[in-house]
């Protein structure tokens, strides 16, 4: 009965071991190159400079928990959501606009506010 106490004491330390081992795994950073320029990939205007003043810009923007659309607040108090198309066809090309002279999405809501909304 000794003998099967001492054979089982030694296992543990190695169980732990064993079970540590394949937890760990290596991380691999990622790899980003500087000597490329940056690509447009969405375009959002005029929007932004239909407005009365001529200086709006954006303050800010909040993503929506899953993703789908986002909600922008500007220099000229005015809330705007953009919904995102479901892209469940993984055809990007189609899902907005990549004309210069348009933005690549409308917005779905425009609330204009009083004051400024942080």
């Amino acid at each position: 009965m000794e003998e099967e106490e001492e054979q089982q004491q030694p296992d543990l330390p190695n169980d732990a071991a064993e079970t540590s081992e394949p937890s760990q795994q290596q991380y691999s950073w990622p790899v980003i190159k500087f000597d490329v320029p940056p690509a447009r990939a969405y375009h959002f205007y005029h929007q932004f400079r239909n407005s009365s003043n001529p200086n709006n810009f954006l303050k800010g923007v909040k993503w929506s928990p899953d993703g789908s659309c986002f909600l922008t607040s500007s220099e000229d108090n005015t809330l705007r959501i953009f919904t995102l198309p479901d892209n469940e066809s993984g055809d990007a090309v189609n899902a907005c606009s990549f004309d210069i002279g348009e933005d690549s999405y409308a917005a779905n809501l425009v609330l204009s506010e009083g004051e400024s909304v942080y």
